[in-house]
């Protein structure tokens, strides 16, 4: 195995294992917010010293509806991140199983990577706005600063297609290096 090569199953390794972390911290987040938004939901009317959940939400100066949101719309987002990390898990996981970067699946599945990478944060984005705007509809107190924008990386995603396009070379290329031989 030359140099590189090495080199990029080193890369290969350690983003399989940031992309693992990622998909856990994503699973972990989405399954706080749905015990946090459950426990809201569930104690809200439940007195603590004379005060509701609510009031004493409310007294932090957020409202009850602006804070249910929030929770909420975290546990849509954790979701797409889960998402878009087991893909790149499975990419790396697939890579290294290769032993190279340069066959017609890794490439296929690193344009799936980055076009994903770019169409996950659209579509959160998109979701949460519709929720927002209907939400304000039925709950007029909900807060601006509820609606929090995913970034969507088009940088990363057009990064990630570019490099499947240079990967898909390196395979025609091994491919005509093998019938030449």
């Amino acid at each position: 195995m030359s140099k590189s090569l090495k080199t990029i199953q080193t890369f290969a390794k350690v983003g399989k294992v940031i992309a693992n972390i990622c998909f856990i911290i994503s699973i972990i987040g989405a399954i706080g917010c749905v015990i946090a938004v459950s426990a809201i939901l569930g104690v809200k009317d439940l007195e603590f010293e004379g005060r509701t959940v609510v009031g004493i939400v409310e007294s932090t100066g957020i409202n009850f509806v602006t804070t249910v949101f929030s929770c909420s719309s975290a546990i849509v987002t954790c979701i797409g991140s889960a998402v878009l990390a087991k893909f790149a898990t499975n990419y790396f996981s697939n890579e290294l199983e290769d032993g190279t970067p340069f066959t017609y699946d890794g490439a296929k599945e690193l344009l799936r990577l980055g076009i994903l990478s770019m169409a996950i944060p659209a579509a959160i984005s998109i979701i949460l706005g519709i929720a927002f705007t209907v939400t304000k509809l039925f709950w007029p107190p909900l807060d601006e600063a509820a609606l929090v924008n995913e970034p969507i990386s088009i940088t990363v995603g057009l990064m990630l297609i570019i490099m499947s396009f240079v990967f898909k070379h390196g395979a025609e290329l091994e491919e005509k290096l093998q019938i030449d031989l």
